[in-house]
């Protein structure tokens, strides 16, 4: 039932896409600011839903629902003598309201839920069965304005549950927030990047603030120099590398092969990590964590004249999970799993 939302979501979204245009992208060094979710230091690539959400990703994903399915074999958790194994699936669905060249409005739907094959596993300090389920249902709102100076502002308010029982009660609800202000540098075609990003159940539950300095000195290159770092390198005609850091443990970076339009062959290495709030955890501060890094290949074809297909594997390794105010410092329940293989496969429909 909880997915039958997101399906209602796209069938919107569908409708929507048909009364209205994109508005067309600036020419040259000046990329405006992704009409979808922001970073408050805007990049040209990756989903700033989160920092990072996994390979493949480009800016256009930004405004195509997408539905996307994960497969991790059962590993050994290695301080429990029993095997964990799960799949992931995640529904996106950008909504956008009103897009006009001086103001953008949107919002975008998520719904992403972990199903854990557990064999009976337990949490060692607690006793607590491991979680069945986990849930992270959002809904976000962005509004972005730009000034005739080239000063743009945005605020991303960002509503939802993470929990193994969403919405069962209010210590099961998160609410967070982006700001962002990107003012113009001397140097043409520069930036200064201004932001903030308050997540409470992120690796650091607690406002973060942003200061970056985007330099684009030609087409093929732009970087942001700062809080978040990010690349953006098109070395050569049919290549580019990518890499984003986001304190303390967010980590993307690839290198993407495009050896003609519709087709792209990639690999790279992400870091990432996320957090719930469970229903009936002792302490109500407390998160169950989950983090992980990864080794990753793919390729990605346009199917249709509307959707495209990824497909992608790798090797996941240093998983674990457990409770606290930090993922850097759980407090108990840690959970350690051995490292493997993975599969995911999923659909973009761009509208």
């Amino acid at each position: 039932m909880r997915w039958a939302f997101g399906v209602l979501a796209v069938l919107l979204v569908a409708a929507a896409g048909g009364a209205q245009e994109l508005p067309p992208r600036d020419p040259g060094r000046d990329p405006p600011p992704d009409p979808l979710f922001p970073d408050p230091l805007p990049r040209p690539t990756r989903d700033p839903g989160s920092w990072p959400q996994g390979p493949g990703i480009s800016r256009d994903d930004n405004r195509a629902p997408r539905y996307r399915v994960w497969w991790y074999p059962e590993r050994a958790a290695k301080n429990r003598g029993q095997d964990l194994g799960y799949v992931q699936q995640q529904l996106d669905v950008p909504v956008p309201i009103v897009l006009e060249k001086t103001d953008i409005l949107a919002a975008s739907v998520q719904v992403k839920n972990l199903h854990f094959q557990t064999n009976g596993l337990t949490l060692p300090d607690t006793g607590r069965p491991f979680p069945r389920n986990l849930w992270d249902i959002n809904v976000s709102l962005a509004y972005i304005h730009r000034f005739e100076d080239g000063v743009s502002v945005g605020v991303i308010p960002k509503f939802g549950s993470p929990s193994d029982k969403p919405f069962s009660g209010f210590n099961t609800l998160n609410a967070g927030l982006i700001g962002f202000v990107r003012v113009p540098a001397a140097a043409e075609g520069d930036y200064w990047n201004f932001g903030v990003i308050y997540s409470p159940n992120s690796i650091l539950p607690f406002p973060i603030p942003g200061l970056s300095y985007e330099y684009n000195p030609d087409p093929d290159l732009r970087l942001s120099l700062g809080i978040p770092f990010s690349v953006l390198w098109r070395f050569a005609d049919d290549w580019r590398f990518e890499f984003n850091y986001r304190p303390v443990t967010l980590i993307h970076s690839q290198v993407t092969w495009e050896p003609r339009n519709g087709c792209q062959v990639y690999g790279g290495f992400d870091w990432d990590n996320d957090g719930y709030f469970l229903r009936d955890r002792p302490e109500r501060r407390d998160l169950f964590f989950r983090q992980e890094k990864r080794i990753f290949g793919g390729v990605r074809l346009d199917i249709a004249a509307r959707a495209s297909l990824d497909l992608s594997g790798g090797y996941a390794f240093d998983r674990n999970y457990g409770v606290g105010r930090s993922a850097r410092d759980y407090k108990y329940d840690r959970v350690d799993v051995a490292p493997g293989g993975y599969l995911s496969a999923w659909l973009l429909i761009p509208f």
